[in-house]
């Protein structure tokens, strides 16, 4: 009998301990440490490519100029790989350091024979709640210092905010008027590429990709890429 008390008593202690433990609040799942990256092809003359951060496939048939969404990736030091798509054969490869939280676009650009990367942090340069921030990045092989004006059809002196003389590989920022404008692109004071009707809203921040050669027809021809950038661009 004392047996059968016993074994009763620690059923009822093991029930109440499984209650017990089953209203407890769960232990807090820490999140990872993630930045936000994206991804531009911007190597003239390359075939479509596979992306790899420290030997993961990231992103797969990437083609000439196109420029990705945003997605997670682990943050700190990172090895990253351009493969031609479906095989192994590197393109280029690099290593940078991606901080968490931050929000980056990698950009392959050159040519096959001479192809470079750049890693920009697309939150530099401070906001301004009453004007757009851009960021122009010249990454058009063959072409000589480009300048870029950001012109108010609406204003009778057609008014522009200017920046001039970039070269080849670097990139700049500035704040600039808002509203909706034509974005030129000069070469010794002459104008050789214009977008009608860029809309640029105060507060936001947008990137600038001038890629492709300059006086190539198709595919390869010289282009701007006009995106929003940083942490706006995801909701």
């Amino acid at each position: 009998m004392k047996f059968l008390t016993g074994t009763l008593a620690s059923l009822i202690f093991c029930l109440l301990t499984h209650t017990a433990n089953s209203d407890e609040t769960p232990k807090e799942i820490k999140p990872k440490s993630v930045a936000h990256v994206r991804i531009l092809h911007a190597i003239a003359g390359a075939p479509a490519a596979d992306f790899y951060f420290d030997d993961k496939k990231v992103a797969e048939k990437i083609t000439f100029k196109t420029l990705g969404d945003y997605r997670e990736i682990e943050s700190g030091k990172t090895v990253i790989k351009m493969t031609a798509a479906g095989s192994t054969a590197t393109i280029l490869d690099g290593t940078t350091t991606f901080s968490r939280d931050g929000y980056y676009t990698i950009a392959p650009f050159g040519t096959m024979d001479k192809a470079k990367l750049t890693v920009q942090n697309d939150n530099t340069g401070k906001s301004d709640d009453k004007k757009p921030r851009v960021r122009v990045f010249h990454l058009a092989p063959g072409a000589p210092e480009l300048s870029f004006a950001f012109v108010s059809p609406l204003t009778a002196d057609k008014k522009a905010d200017v920046i001039k003389n970039l070269e080849y590989g670097a990139d700049t920022t500035k704040l600039i008027e808002p509203g909706a404008l034509i974005v030129q692109v000069g070469i010794a004071e002459k104008v050789v590429y214009e977008v009608p009707n860029v809309i640029l809203e105060a507060g936001k921040r947008y990137a600038i990709f001038a890629v492709g050669k300059p006086n190539l027809p198709g595919p390869q021809a010289f282009e701007l890429l006009i995106q929003t950038m940083g942490a706006e661009t995801t909701p």
